[in-house]
């Protein structure tokens, strides 16, 4: 794939928005190797993850379309990425929820792609055609011969090479293939992840518009995350300021009224209090 200007690395995005599970015996685990993307985390405007959320993109390594990013004559999307609170494990990576921690250092995390599509015109990733080569070095090298209807070694050889692609091509990459795997796909195809591959194969096929009659209906106006400020601000407000609000606001309308009848009394029966009557 660094032919065409990307490279995927040996290694897993770490994700502390990641997907949780509940094990007997300790309680909420986080899997950080399971990044939980949300509506934010991918492409707002490319009918694959339009109206799509809640993606998860298991042990999938980091994808760096810089070099295709330098082409103009390309056109990149990046469709998935981390969020913000995300790291790079590269060496003794151990899939154990009680052993894989966030790094102490907040500063060396960042955002990292997880899936990109590149459209546009390739070049070819081998510079020449492939040259001949007898069917003797090929023992040598310990490969299979070409055998000639006579039974003599032949050789393979091609004459015809494009440097570059004649129509427009499209080119889907992530860093792990347990995006189509059981763990994550469901029998019914009904679940984000599943969704999110139809539309990408759709979307390879040219079939862009079954992208957007599948999510349909689908766009969800939520909060950015479950333990941000905002959310908790949300929660309390719901629970607690409505309830506040109201009972403030009836206070208010019985405190005016109270005042009008008051006002009323006083101009049209001024003398009902007796010693308002003496005075």
């Amino acid at each position: 794939m660094s032919a065409y200007g990307v490279s995927l690395g040996q290694n897993y995005v770490m994700d502390e928005h990641c997907y949780t599970t509940i094990q007997q015996g300790y309680g909420k685990l986080s899997l950080p190797w399971a990044p939980l993307l949300t509506q934010r985390q991918l492409a707002p405007s490319s009918v694959i993850t339009k109206n799509l959320g809640d993606l998860i993109f298991l042990q999938n390594s980091e994808v760096d379309p810089a070099n295709a990013l330098a082409n103009k004559n390309l056109k990149v999307t990046v469709l998935a990425k981390s969020s913000p609170q995300s790291w790079l494990v590269s060496k003794n990576i151990m899939l154990n929820p009680l052993m894989t921690a966030a790094p102490s250092d907040k500063s060396t995390e960042k955002s990292y792609d997880l899936a990109v599509l590149i459209e546009g015109k390739f070049k070819s990733a081998f510079g020449a055609p492939p040259q001949a080569a007898s069917g003797q070095s090929s023992r040598a090298g310990g490969g299979a011969a070409f055998e000639g209807e006579s039974g003599n070694a032949g050789s393979l050889a091609s004459s015809t090479h494009l440097a570059e692609s004649v129509l427009p091509g499209k080119i889907f990459v992530t860093g792990s293939s347990e995006l189509t795997g059981p763990q994550l796909i469901d029998q019914n195809g009904s679940q984000p992840v599943a969704l999110f591959v139809r539309n990408v194969v759709d979307y390879m096929s040219g079939a862009a518009d079954f992208c957007t009659m599948r999510t349909k209906g689908l766009s969800l106006s939520r909060l950015s995350g479950k333990n941000s400020g905002a959310a908790v601000a949300a929660t309390f407000f719901n629970e607690f300021g409505l309830t506040i609000l109201v009972a403030a606001a009836g206070l208010i309308v019985w405190r005016a009224r109270a005042r009008r009848r008051e006002r009323i009394r006083r101009r049209y029966n001024p003398v009902e209090n007796p010693q308002e009557a003496e005075q």
